[in-house]
């Protein structure tokens, strides 16, 4: 049997227009139609989420560069005399030093407190900071008298602290203590402690 069009108006799944309907009542134009719609409708999802995309990256790029322009703004100066490890490690950098924040710190039986861990052109550093001026002038006289006596010989776990001459210079709130190393990077490290506002 010979199939037979029809021709009438349909509305319904967002299409309207004509629908072709054949003798056993398929339809199919509208499927036609239908698909066509999707595809623009598609066509317009897939366009609005590359702009959204687009826009969050440059949003993104955006604050990624205030947040540089923020890190390369210069680091606050500590005041005079309230010297922190990050001033002591620059002032040393200053002086050309190459400079290494060691995971290890020791204990002064002489200077009464904690000193943190760094190795100046490859020699032990240990650096101490107090919290005045006058807490470091009170012990510093001892301090230069007998630098070996401001380190400990041994860790708690036997680890021999002082492995060569023992250096000390003093200055801010500061004194530090230079295991070894040439007599040029015992001089800078000198000058550079000696500098400390």
């Amino acid at each position: 049997m010979p199939k037979t069009r029809t021709w009438g108006l349909a509305t319904g799944a967002g299409v309207d227009g004509e629908l072709m309907v054949d003798a056993d009542g398929n339809e199919n134009g509208r499927r036609q139609r239908t698909r066509g719609a999707r595809g623009s409708r598609l066509g317009a999802v897939l366009i609005f989420a590359a702009l959204a995309l687009a826009l969050a990256a440059g949003y993104l790029a955006f604050t990624d560069r205030q947040n540089q322009a923020s890190n390369n703004q210069a680091r606050p100066t500590s005041p005079a005399g309230s010297q922190e490890f990050i001033d002591v490690v620059e002032a040393l950098e200053g002086e050309d030093l190459e400079v290494e924040v060691a995971r290890r710190g020791v204990r002064s039986p002489t200077l009464g407190l904690p000193g943190q861990g760094a190795v100046v052109d490859g020699a032990p550093l240990y650096i101490f900071i107090f919290d005045t001026v006058a807490e470091r002038e009170a012990v510093t006289a001892e301090a230069l008298a007998d630098p070996n006596a401001v380190l400990p010989a041994r860790t708690p776990f036997g680890t021999p602290v002082v492995t060569g001459e023992v250096r000390v210079a003093a200055g801010s709130n500061v004194i530090v203590a230079l295991i070894g190393g040439s007599e040029e990077t015992a001089a800078r490290v000198q000058r550079a402690i000696e500098g400390l506002p």
